[in-house]
């Protein structure tokens, strides 16, 4: 477990909706990590204490919380896919319709230090090919989408990093 799983989590759960404010909404993060946790290790002796990581995630959370005052609509949180045809799967944190930009293939970063781009160059190159797969299913999973006259396509990749002790950064 992870600060980036958390923010994650967290993440995932503001995005769909639940308010970040309620005393509810800590305890059934705390809840949620259990279950995953229990889903995939099936280990009910050692359930670890999630509150230290939990605990490590809000600054980064903090961060980029602000952000979501850009987004306009969600379309996709945590969506898994599979490419066949080039031999990959992954999963993307989220796509989002951003304030003056339009749909956006979202990715949520934690870290330290401001990061440059020369460093973020394999990030982007994720972002390029989670993008056409996802475009890909978009075409063939929901036509209307694809052909409603908003002609809904992701055109870009955003770096959401979360900076400890500082606003976010996109890149």
């Amino acid at each position: 477990m992870k600060r980036g799983t958390c923010l994650h989590k967290i993440m995932e759960k503001v995005l769909l909706g639940e308010d970040i404010e309620s005393p509810d909404f800590w305890e059934s993060l705390k809840d949620e990590l259990i279950n995953d946790y229990l889903s995939e290790n099936h280990d009910t002796e050692t359930i670890p204490d999630f509150e230290p990581y939990i605990k490590a995630a809000q600054p980064f959370v903090e961060s980029i919380y602000p952000f979501m005052d850009q987004v306009e609509e969600v379309l996709a949180v945590e969506y898994s896919f599979l490419n066949t045809y080039h031999g990959y799967a992954g999963k993307v944190d989220a796509v989002l319709k951003i304030k003056d930009i339009g749909w956006t293939l979202c990715d949520w970063k934690t870290s330290k230090a401001r990061k440059t781009k020369s460093r973020t160059e394999d990030y982007a190159t994720q972002l390029a090919a989670y993008a056409g797969s996802v475009n890909f299913d978009i075409y063939n999973k929901l036509p209307h989408l694809w052909n409603d006259g908003n002609g809904l396509r992701i055109n870009q990749g955003m770096l959401i990093f979360g900076l400890e002790g500082h606003n976010y950064e996109t890149l």
